[in-house]
């Protein structure tokens, strides 16, 4: 129904204002990546632009914590690579999605 649909828009609003917040308290630099990796899953589920750009920051900030071989790091790609199939920019994803692939 309309109302639900309002209420989890509204709530992840609020989880999204909990995760900057998070990201503001001096926390380590994983947990700030972290949130903003939820961040930008919020905004996809909202259909808000920031979505990729903030996969984007995730991803580079991983590369730089960790290199581009770690887990994590190839992780971040692979979402910042859907998050950029999702908005139809396939050249950018198949390079990302490459960097997958060991």
């Amino acid at each position: 129904s309309r109302l639900k649909r309002h209420a989890a828009k509204g709530q992840r609003e609020e989880a999204m204002d909990f995760e900057q917040n998070q990201a503001r308290r001096g926390a380590s630099e994983e947990n700030i990546l972290d949130a903003k990796g939820n961040l930008a899953n919020s905004y996809a589920k909202l259909g808000r632009d920031e979505a990729l750009r903030t996969r984007q920051e995730v991803y580079s900030g991983y590369l730089k914590l960790y290199g581009e071989e770690h887990l994590q790091t190839i992780r971040e790609a692979s979402n910042y690579a859907a998050a950029a199939l999702t908005l139809r920019r396939f050249e950018e994803a198949k390079i990302l999605f490459r960097k997958t692939i060991p």
